[in-house]
């Protein structure tokens, strides 16, 4: 059965704009930015489709046309991926998006919608599923039907010829499903009777991947150099074991032996923490005899560093989330710059250049004052908080985790140089981190730019 027959003319947002049914049902703005990012896809290919039509027509395009609807399909699954992947294969907005799409985008763009979804159904079969994104789609509505669902989950079987090079193992369907790319990567083939034949550039390209993520990755940090370095999470309003800063810890724990002090206390009170946190550092000296303790404060923790940094075995500071005194803001658990132009030992300076409680400009005008080696890295789109805004991860292709896990290579450069005073290389910790994240990308697709903003 051909696709327009499954998809009826007459359905709630017939004829309406999206954006008015947005502003009616007062969607959520995240949920405004992920449905407008679907819409941009779709018109894309639209637009494209329109284009190579009248260039066929006019004999101006050398290339079959039925070649080209295939790479416009793949590069509008593979954008479409993108999209479910930056919000991390979420299940209930994946549902959400999918019901709301067949209810009120227009035919000329739930068309492309729908091959994009069969595409990816054939390439990721597995990943597609666990999504349930198609599970409770009500069929009752005259925009979705029984057959339609179907139709995209169900594939013309393959010649058993070409399985070995047109399967994708069940190791690569997670990392297609979870690696943002730089480039788009090739398919091998389409669910339909237009599919063309693999190339040997794909192959290629499969076989260096795979070579790729077998290749042991040898740690920058050895075993001796490991035990030179202590790293101390300082309490602060949040535990280092609640999910708000359990990211943080684990990437701390992947290269450097961490112990956290874990008090929870309210923003305004850090008598108690500080007071705790020195008597901990002392347990920690007599324990870890020898070792250069590295502080690290998360926002209202960031007064207990500070104020820490003249004991004895203090090497360095990591100021992440810091609250910084102005003149609209003055807390007692703030840093003023008096306290920062104290310190001794090297400081590295973790924000998020959104952040309304330490701007990157208050924060420049205290380093200029400061005597000790420090270093500045900034978060792009990042709040008090350092998590990053939806339209900035999908600017750079990159989810949370991968963000942090760059930012995390930097702090581990600077650990490693101006604690240990070794030479090191940040594409080696970059590489590291990124192979033991739970949904590793793949090394040669990470975006040039990006080494860049690192620093």
């Amino acid at each position: 059965m051909e696709l327009e027959q499954l998809l009826p003319l007459n359905r709630r947002g017939f004829g309406e704009d999206w954006e008015g049914v947005a502003q009616r049902e007062k969607w959520l703005v995240e949920r405004k930015q992920i449905f407008k990012s679907l819409v941009n896809i779709l018109n894309e290919a639209y637009m494209a489709e329109m284009s190579h039509s009248r260039t066929s027509v006019v004999g101006v395009w050398s290339v079959p046309h039925a070649t080209v609807q295939l790479f416009d399909l793949k590069r509008t699954t593979e954008k479409l991926r993108y999209l479910f992947y930056s919000i991390e294969w979420n299940t209930e907005i994946l549902q959400w998006l999918a019901s709301t799409a067949f209810e009120i985008l227009p035919l000329r763009l739930l068309i492309f919608y729908v091959r994009a979804l069969k595409y990816l159904h054939y390439k990721l079969p597995k990943v597609f599923d666990e999504s349930g994104m198609l599970d409770k789609l009500d069929t009752s509505r005259k925009g979705i039907s029984e057959g339609l669902k179907t139709w995209i989950v169900t594939h013309k079987p393959i010649h058993s010829s070409n399985t070995s090079s047109t399967t994708i193992p069940q190791q690569q369907q997670q990392q297609y499903a979870s690696s943002p790319s730089s480039t788009t990567p090739s398919f091998s083939s389409t669910p339909n009777t237009t599919a063309a034949t693999p190339s040997s550039t794909t192959t290629s390209t499969t076989t260096s991947i795979t070579t790729q993520q077998n290749t042991p990755i040898v740690p920058p940090v050895s075993i001796e150099m490991k035990k030179k370095v202590l790293v101390v999470l300082a309490p602060c309003e949040f535990s280092w074991d609640s999910p708000h800063l359990q990211q943080w810890r684990n990437l701390f724990e992947e290269t450097w032996d961490t112990e956290a002090v874990n008090v929870t206390m309210s923003s305004t009170d850090d008598s108690v923490l500080k007071k705790l946190f020195h008597e901990k550092l002392s347990k920690l000296e007599q324990a870890y005899s020898g070792r250069k303790l590295v502080l690290v404060g998360f926002g209202v923790g960031v007064k207990a560093v500070v104020t820490a940094a003249q004991h004895k075995a203090v090497s360095g500071l990591i100021c992440m989330a810091m609250i910084l005194q102005n003149k609209s803001l003055a807390m007692e658990s703030s840093i003023v710059q008096k306290d920062l132009q104290q310190l001794e030992v090297p400081v590295a300076f973790l924000l998020g250049t959104e952040a309304t409680k330490c701007s990157t400009r208050d924060l420049e005008d205290a380093r200029r004052q400061m005597k000790c080696h420090q270093q500045t890295i900034t978060m792009q789109g990042a709040d008090d908080t350092l998590r990053c805004n939806l339209n900035r991860k999908i600017h750079l292709q990159m989810t949370q985790d991968s963000i942090d896990r760059h930012k995390m290579a930097t702090l581990n450069v600077f650990i490693q140089h101006y604690i240990l005073r070794e030479t090191t290389n940040f594409q080696s910790h970059l590489t590291r981190l990124l192979h033991t994240a739970k949904r590793p990308p793949i090394p040669t697709d990470i975006p040039d730019k990006l080494l860049r903003l690192s620093y």
